[in-house]
């Protein structure tokens, strides 16, 4: 909830009203992941301009990084086929969220075809210190902002590793001696030093601001 509230500071400060829940008088709706069928089809029913905000590694098709729920390292032919899981997860809700659309006077529709294909913005969450943006991704998709066990930690502990700003783990290969040595690696002058420099560069960036200048377009 609270990047949701940075955003909505930084929009008010912007001169922008926010609300949390609008009336037919909205001017733009703000999504997460989990809401964003419904949202999406309330802006497609009053035909206003929407954004999603992604707090983990969003479900965008790309060859650089594989679909969160899998979790593994793969080819980048590997890696953007993967994401055709999200038709999968997506079928468990489609009836749902064709009966709201029903609701509101729209035909059913296919919600994760039409987000894939609209020019919606997306924005991703985490500092470019650690994830850039990937080459093969929509233009309408902006980066502003470890044990793993699923969804998108492992990805996010490969990304720290890489880096150099700590050591991945997968949680079925955790054992004593490995947490030792991974505790004894990252108390090295190296590695805390990159740290900080990470910290700097991450403290250094307006994250808030590339948001709504986004929106704000």
């Amino acid at each position: 909830m609270q990047p949701f509230i940075a955003l909505a500071l930084g929009l008010k400060k912007a001169g922008k009203e926010v609300v949390l829940v609008a009336s037919e008088n909205f001017n733009y709706l703000v999504a997460n992941v989990l809401t964003l069928p419904i949202v999406f089809s309330i802006a497609e029913r009053y035909h206003k301009p929407i954004a999603v905000v992604f707090l983990s590694l969003p479900p965008i098709p790309t060859r650089e990084f594989i679909f969160q729920a899998v979790g593994i390292k793969g080819h980048p032919w590997i890696n953007r086929l993967s994401y055709r899981l999200l038709g999968l997860s997506y079928a468990m809700i489609r009836k749902q969220v064709n009966a709201f659309r029903k609701e509101i006077g729209l035909p059913s529709e296919n919600g994760l075809q039409a987000c894939l294909r609209s020019n919606m913005l997306a924005i991703v969450a985490e500092s470019r210190v650690l994830l850039q943006r990937p080459a093969d991704w929509p233009p309408n998709a902006h980066v502003t902002i470890i044990v793993s066990v699923l969804a998108d930690q492992p990805v996010n502990g490969k990304i720290i590793e890489r880096k150099g700003l700590g050591v991945h783990i997968p949680f079925k290969r955790l054992t004593p001696e490995r947490l030792v040595q991974a505790i004894g690696a990252v108390k090295t002058p190296e590695t805390i030093e990159r740290c900080r420099a990470a910290a700097q560069a991450v403290n250094s960036e307006d994250g808030v601001r590339k948001a709504v200048e986004l929106i704000t377009i």
